[in-house]
């Protein structure tokens, strides 16, 4: 299956899965967080293809650290506060097949 750390950090920000948008915070206002994230996993086998059990887990924990590391560099609080203004950050990602090509 999908990564742990992956379905942890789940609707704390907007992915994009193939056609699927999974927008942040949009699990829990529907109020069915597990149900979200069978649809998450389901699209991610689908948009991965054939892909075995590790590269799944490979591309979404890949995805997992992605999402955070972007949150860490914008978020506006601790060490980045001297270099970036007051404000927010809003951070989306995209997963899809380049042209039929395996993603590894």
């Amino acid at each position: 299956g999908l990564h742990t750390q992956c379905l942890k950090d789940f609707d704390r920000s907007s992915f994009q899965v193939g056609a699927d948008s999974f927008t942040q915070g949009q699990a829990a206002a529907e109020g069915d967080v597990a149900k979200a994230k069978e649809r998450f996993e389901e699209q991610f086998r689908k948009e991965c293809g054939d892909c075995n059990d590790a590269s799944l887990r490979v591309v979404s924990g890949l995805s997992s650290q992605i999402s955070m590391a972007h949150l860490a560099a914008a978020t506006f609080s601790g060490p980045h506060a001297y270099a970036l203004p007051g404000g927010f950050a809003k951070s989306e990602y995209r997963l899809r097949r380049d042209g039929g090509k395996d993603l590894f």
